[in-house]
């Protein structure tokens, strides 16, 4: 239940519910509720959080977590692969011999 929307909506371990309402344009910001019913064993442990933001700051999450979502989904960068080492002994002038 979150007591400022006048909204009860059972919190079920496991499963997301969803429940739509309409908040004033000038009223965003983190409204909290709980589980309104002693349900079981995780009862202390089923918080409600409602994230409500202006329509600009909803883009601007929406865009910032759209780039996260890319960053994370594209391949790690590879290592750069050093050059071929020369064979020690071709690296060196051939030596002299006496004739």
């Amino acid at each position: 239940m979150v007591p400022d929307f006048g909204v009860k909506k059972d919190a079920i371990p496991g499963f997301v519910n969803e429940a739509w309402f309409r908040v004033d344009t000038d009223k965003p910001g983190l409204y909290r509720g709980q589980c309104a019913e002693l349900c079981g064993r995780d009862h202390g442990f089923m918080p409600i959080v409602v994230d409500v933001r202006t329509k600009a700051d909803f883009a601007t999450w929406l865009k910032d977590k759209a780039a996260e979502l890319k960053q994370a989904a594209a391949p790690p960068p590879r290592p750069p692969v050093p050059p071929a080492a020369a064979p020690a002994d071709a690296a060196s002038p051939p030596a002299a011999t006496a004739s």
